[in-house]
């Protein structure tokens, strides 16, 4: 019989308290109704834990995203997830095996640490806590794979066959020279390790000597060019024709569809590389507001400072003319500036929107200096600017940087 002081509906959920150097689970009581499946998967991890912690979170990175679960346990989830994923995208996993160290990822560590909920022992949350971790998650791996007889992938597909790691091959797009055929492509593959422990890495044509008698293990090596031909013409054209073995120049169109096409080449588990300019989307477009430049004619904290905006290309300013030239024209890559620049009509036309929203606010809005330091902390959002349709970039100018270094150290002034 329930008295009056008990909830009926009462269960436990599984927790995770942050320690010092590692952490561990405990239950707790909860008001959350958990169907049968949730609660025997809580109880199967906790049964991990207690065996081992380190292989508990191993499992754990590699299951399906779970749901419903505590928000603690579904940090531990994505903090081993994150190595996992870095793990399978370690170029040469195959061939070094147990040797292998997963370096931590400083950009998917600041994401963990960003979304981390509040949890019984945060204090001891940073960037060194994580990276312990991982390294604790690389020894699991380690230990597992030593003697394991099968491949890496095989290794994967028993634990998750939706995670595939990256295979031998790689595949490589460089500037070339300026003409027609503004790039150059070439596949290479990890041949073997160096007593350094280093991989070698040749062109793919290689491997047709190197496997002339091994008829399986050159199938081997091409799985994943030939499971990328299945959702790729390009690819599928590369490989038919025979070019996939050979360098090969290209133009800036079949360029474009291969860089657009990444993702598909590396979820079929092949490691490509490409220009910085792409990766890092360092020639991309973007708002520029540019806060202070000029000495006002009063000075005081009430005194109205100038806004300058503009869009950048880079490093560089690009007229709206020009911008507008650009929509005109095919998308694609385009070589302006002295630099490849992406024509996406859609992303250009989302700057150009955020363009006038940033100078109709600028036309109703005048700051003081205290309005405008304060600005800076969210200004897509008080321009109603969505930051995932433009980047916006803010920089103070040479007067506001001037005032701001003689308040920080008041000795200049």
């Amino acid at each position: 019989m329930t008295t009056a002081n008990e909830n009926p509906h009462k269960t436990k959920e599984l927790i995770t308290l942050i320690q010092q150097n590692d952490f561990e689970l405990d239950w707790q009581e909860t008001k959350e109704q958990l169907t049968k499946k949730q609660l025997i998967f809580q109880k199967e991890l906790y049964k991990k834990f207690k065996e081992n912690k380190f292989d508990f979170l191993f499992f754990l990175g590699f299951s399906e995203r779970p749901v419903a679960i505590s928000d603690s346990i579904h940090f531990l989830y994505l903090t081993a997830a994150s190595f996992i994923k870095k793990l399978a995208k370690t170029p040469d996993i195959e061939l070094l095996r147990e040797k292998i160290t997963v370096e931590p990822d400083a950009k998917a560590i600041k994401q963990i640490l960003r979304n981390a909920p509040y949890m019984n022992g945060t204090e001891y949350l940073n960037k060194e806590w994580v990276e312990k971790i991982w390294y604790r998650l690389n020894d699991v791996f380690s230990n597992k794979i030593k003697n394991y007889t099968g491949s890496i992938a095989d290794f994967f597909a028993s634990q998750n066959p939706n995670i595939h790691p990256i295979g031998r091959i790689f595949l490589h797009l460089v500037e070339n020279k300026k003409g027609e055929h503004p790039f150059a492509f070439l596949a290479t593959y990890s041949s073997d390790v160096t007593n350094s422990g280093k991989t070698k890495h040749l062109p793919l044509k290689n491997a047709l000597v190197e496997y002339k008698e091994n008829n399986k293990k050159l199938l081997e090596l091409l799985s994943t060019v030939h499971k990328a031909s299945k959702n790729s013409t390009f690819i599928s054209e590369l490989v038919n024709s025979g070019d996939i073995f050979h360098p090969i120049r290209m133009t800036s169109d079949e360029a474009y569809t291969f860089l657009k096409e990444i993702p598909l080449y590396e979820n079929a588990g092949i490691l490509c590389r490409i220009p910085n300019w792409w990766k890092t989307k360092s020639n991309s477009l973007k708002l520029s507001i540019n806060i202070g430049n000029k000495t006002p004619s009063h000075l005081g904290f009430d005194e109205i400072i100038d806004f300058n905006t503009q869009i950048a290309l880079g490093d560089e300013s690009i007229s709206i003319e020009e911008i507008k030239k650009l929509l005109s024209e095919t998308e694609g890559l385009a070589f302006i500036k002295g630099k490849w620049v992406e024509i996406n009509h859609q992303k250009l036309k989302e700057t150009l929107n955020a363009y006038e929203q940033a100078q109709k606010f600028m036309d109703k809005k005048d700051m003081n200096m205290i309005e405008a330091m304060r600005f800076q902390l969210n200004a897509s959002q008080k321009m109603n600017i969505s930051e995932e349709s433009c980047e916006v970039e803010i920089s103070n100018g040479e007067w506001l940087n001037t005032v701001i270094a003689k308040l920080i150290q008041p000795d200049k002034i």
